[in-house]
């Protein structure tokens, strides 16, 4: 399943959602920053990173 989050960007460094990170190797970017007109979408404001974790994140703690 492919998920869109239209938000502030995301740490796609976050150890968390690196391995839930999709990328279309056909094109040239992955995400529009329409606030700093850039293709790169490095969160500058950490929102969009909590929530695409809400969404997708692996975590490194079980529950017992």
């Amino acid at each position: 399943m492919v998920v869109a989050v239209v938000d502030s960007g995301i740490d796609y460094n976050h150890p968390d959602l690196i391995g839930n990170l999709w990328a279309n190797p056909s094109m040239a970017a992955t995400a529009t920053i329409f606030v700093s007109n850039t293709n790169n979408p490095l969160d500058d404001f950490g929102h969009g990173t909590h929530i695409a974790g809400t969404i997708a994140a692996w975590g490194t703690t079980t529950l017992a």
